[in-house]
């Protein structure tokens, strides 16, 4: 292999992991963004709830 082709080989190969990397960083931005979306839903229905959030076994 020639000097040129593996530098275009090694720059491929390093735009695929920086590109795999920032992959992996949206989805954990997006599982952060849903676990605080999730966290303001509860505080909000706790607070919505006369019982005060009240856990009710006869609802379940």
């Amino acid at each position: 292999m020639s000097t040129l082709a593996l530098a275009r080989e090694a720059a491929d190969a390093a735009h695929q992991r920086r590109a795999h990397l920032s992959t992996r960083a949206i989805l954990a931005g997006l599982f952060r963004l849903t676990a605080c979306f999730a966290r303001v839903a509860f505080r909000l229905r706790r607070g919505l709830d006369p019982r005060g959030g009240a856990y009710d076994h006869a609802l379940a």
